[in-house]
């Protein structure tokens, strides 16, 4: 075969798969992107049921944490005191897991400090 031509045919096969290779990236990444809908789709329900759980032990420990402050804590200051005190806590707490729910682990002590 001529020089040439075989080099024409070297230079074609290579553009074609120049042209194909992103192609079938693309055609890969759209797959995954698929996936990764249907995965979010099919997990919704689950994740929306702990969500509400976790909201309602939240809400459960922030109860007991404010009944057990009210009960035993600045048993020296008068009730309404007492309240104002311990409900300062309580914004406390939910202002951290506010914090915590939007905040990555990683960067969750810098940015919200430590557990109230």
């Amino acid at each position: 075969m001529d020089p040439t031509k075989l080099r024409n045919w070297a230079l074609a096969a290579t553009a074609c798969a120049a042209v194909a290779i992103p192609v079938l990236a693309y055609g890969k990444r759209l797959v995954a992107q698929e996936a990764r809908k249907e995965a979010a789709a099919q997990f919704a329900p689950a994740t929306e049921e702990l969500s509400q759980i976790k909201d309602l032990l939240r809400r459960q420990e922030d109860r007991d944490a404010f009944r057990t402050c009210v009960d035993y804590k600045y048993q020296d200051q008068p009730r309404e005191v007492r309240l104002q005190m311990c409900e300062r806590e309580s914004n406390a707490r939910w202002t951290y897991w506010t914090c915590e729910d939007e905040t990555p682990k990683a960067d969750r002590l810098a940015k919200c400090g430590p557990k109230p």
